[in-house]
Order: structure tokens, then sequence, then C-alpha cells
């Protein structure tokens, strides 16, 4: 009783202060990670104090508190806590086989090895079709789940104490065959797993495609119809922008948003990137594109960086190109009088393939190029082969610039 309710405490406490010190802007994230793990100690040694065994408890639903309190804020102190709990897992792994003898494991031969391998054949496949019956999985997820399960730190160091338990009453052969067992199923399991993991999620369909998604940087009306010729294809797409009416306008057209600077760094930090590694920016202000064309691609590390080019100085295009971005649609763009003409329902979208007469189409802004199921954001510094198929906006009337 007494490790809960200390753990509710500490972490109702630690979460204060790490949101006050966020607010005020007193600690960085790597001294943040720091106060962190000395409160868990903390925690820990002072449950230990007040009633044993109950530090661990402490630290558990101190880190549970903070969690819920915090909420997505947290989660940089959840990747810290991802890096320590690698780090010590492997120094435990260490220092457990380093009190394993060895040559024990020629006494489990065949026998052990054939109840490893019925182990891994028997068991747990069918410990994982059952589990996972009646589950959102499809039949090739539940069978990757069947084939690939590892076993680690937990069994090997649960069979650890347990052993030490065995020598301590006596029993040295039985906590040796034990131990031995445990460490080779942690070792046949992981090899095999290492080894046929790809293979075996290829085979099945599994492995998660080139990421080809975009991250927009604004949701004006123009974004949003690129936006639709990602999504249209099934292609991931999220659009960001710090303007309200955009981001509910496009939330009502059923896009996922962000509502945020793309120069946040802790917003940045909380969504998921899963399939997206090219950022298209196009904000009205030039000096805003170049800046997250800089900052964001690379705290994102994105392959490909694309930014509207709406300068109305040499100098000021110059900055796009400063920050390795190349222009997107063509030549200065002016996109709050073309999301003008969108909203009263004057342009409509174009394929077209290349090479595009500009006599015959004087009116038509090339917005993306497609290859197959890939898309890209359309730019006049790239060069596309003939035949290449371009979807853009054709207006009735030439489209405004800033020339």
């Amino acid at each position: 009783m007494y490790g809960p309710v200390l753990g509710v405490a500490a972490g109702w406490i630690l979460a204060l202060i790490v949101k006050y010190c966020r607010r005020r802007r007193i600690m960085d994230q790597e001294f943040e990670s720091l106060v962190a793990l000395a409160a868990a100690l903390l925690v820990y040694a002072a449950g230990e104090a007040v009633f044993p065994n109950s530090g661990l408890a402490a630290v558990i639903v101190s880190g549970l508190t903070v969690s819920n309190i915090l909420g997505p804020a947290a989660e940089e102190l959840r990747r810290v806590k991802g890096r320590i709990s690698r780090f010590l897992i492997s120094i435990l792994f260490m220092l457990l086989a380093s009190d394993f003898p060895i040559g024990s494991l020629r006494a489990l031969w065949p026998g052990g090895f054939l109840a490893v391998l019925a182990l891994m054949v028997l068991v747990r496949p069918l410990n994982a079709l059952v589990s996972t019956y009646r589950s959102t999985l499809n039949w090739r997820e539940r069978l990757f789940i069947a084939c690939v399960g590892p076993r680690g730190i937990v069994a090997f160091s649960v069979a650890s104490i347990f052993s030490m338990e065995l020598r301590r009453r006596g029993h040295a052969v039985l906590a040796d065959q034990l131990l031995g067992m445990t460490f080779l199923t942690v070792m046949i399991t992981v090899l095999l797993s290492g080894v046929i993991v790809y293979p075996l999620a290829w085979v099945l369909r599994l492995t998660r495609r080139k990421p080809t998604g975009l991250l927009i940087v604004g949701a004006n009306d123009l974004a949003q119809r690129v936006a639709g010729l990602y999504d249209l294809r099934g292609i991931p797409v999220l659009l960001m922008d710090t303007n309200s009416y955009h981001c509910t306008r496009a939330r009502q057209a059923g896009y996922t948003v962000v509502e945020g600077s793309a120069l946040d760094g802790e917003l940045l930090a909380l969504q998921d990137w899963a399939g997206i590694d090219s950022l298209l920016v196009m904000t009205p202000s030039v000096t805003v594109n170049a800046r997250i064309a800089a900052y964001t691609a690379r705290q994102l590390q994105m392959v490909m960086t694309y930014a509207a080019d709406i300068g109305t100085l040499p100098e000021e295009t110059k900055h796009l190109a400063q920050a390795g971005a190349l222009r997107a649609f063509s030549q200065k763009v002016n996109i709050n009088e073309i999301c003008q003409i969108l909203q009263q329902g004057r342009g409509a979208l174009r394929s077209l393939s290349l090479p595009i007469s500009a006599e015959k189409r004087p009116y038509f802004l090339p917005l993306v190029i497609t290859d197959k199921n890939l898309v890209h954001p359309y730019s006049p510094d790239e060069t596309y082969p003939d035949g290449s198929e371009v979807i853009g906006m054709e207006f009735e009337q030439p489209w405004p610039n800033i020339e």
C-alpha cells in the first residue's frame, strides 16, 4: 500500500515540476531526462526505506501518474525511458550470461534441443493463434506472430532467480538444467528470429513499403487539392498549419491535420511520421517557407523538400535554395489569390502528359507528377521524361502570380 501511495505523490510532484520548467523554459530536454531518471531512483530508494520491497511498485505508479498528467507531452520521457531500458537490459544480459556455465549445454543434447524445437513448432504457434483469435489481425499477421517470438530477458532473469533458489535448497543439477534450457531457448529463438524475420515478412507481404508520404505545411485550399491527390492513391499525407480556420476545413474534408507550428520541435516529436519522407511547404510567407524548409526537413530527416516560391525579390527566392528546397508547382505562385479562385469553383483538376504545350494549355498549373502509384510534387527544378503524367489545376483565365 505504501509503494503506490508514494508513487502517486511523487509522480504528481514530478509532473508539476516538468510542466512548470517547460512553461518557463528553465530546462532543456537532456536535463529534463536526467531529472526524470534521478526522480525514479529517488522514488525507488524512498519506497524501500519506508517499506521493504515497495520501491518497484512506487516507481511504476509514479511513471503512470506522470504519463497521465502530461499526456502526449510525456513522449520525450518515454523515448528516454526506452533508451535507458535497452542499455540496462544489455548490461543485465551480460551479467546473467557471465554466470552461466556454457559447458552445461552439452548435457542437454539431444533432449533439450528437441524440447526447444517442440516449443517453437507446437507450443508457440498454438499460443499465438489462440491469443489472436477474433482479433483485428489478418491471417498473415497471425501467422507471422506464430512464427516469430523470441524469448528474452524476462525468461532468462526469472530462470536465474529460480536456479539460485534451487541451488540454495541443494538441487544444483536441476538448477543447471533449468538455466541451461532457458539459455538455449533464448539463444535459438533470438538467432532464428533474426534470420527469418525479414524474409518471412516479405513472403507474407507484411513489409512496409518504401516511404512515399508527404507532410504539407499549410492547410489552405490549394494544399488540400494536393493532399487529395495523395489520399486518392492511399499514400500517407499530413497537413500542418497554425491557422485554425484552415485546419478545421481540412479536417471536415477528411484529412489528417496537425494544428501548430512546423518550427515547434516538441510538437514535431509528438507526431507519428511513419511512411512520410517528403516535405512540401506552401505558406503565404517566403521567409517562413525557407525557415520551415531548413529546420523541419532537418529535424524530421526528410528525403525531399519542396517549397512554393512566392518571393517578390531574388534575395527571397535564394532563401529556398539555401535551405536545400526545390521549387514546387511553378515560379512565383500567388497562393492566396489561387485559393480565392478555388473557393469560387473556377479551377478544375486535369491530368496531362509531358511535354505540355504552353500554347494549348496556357492556364494550367502543375501540382504533382505521377509514376505508377507514386506521387511527387511537381518542380520546375527537376527534369521529367516525356510521357510522364502531370496532374494540376486548369483555370479559365491566367492564374495569379507575382511577376
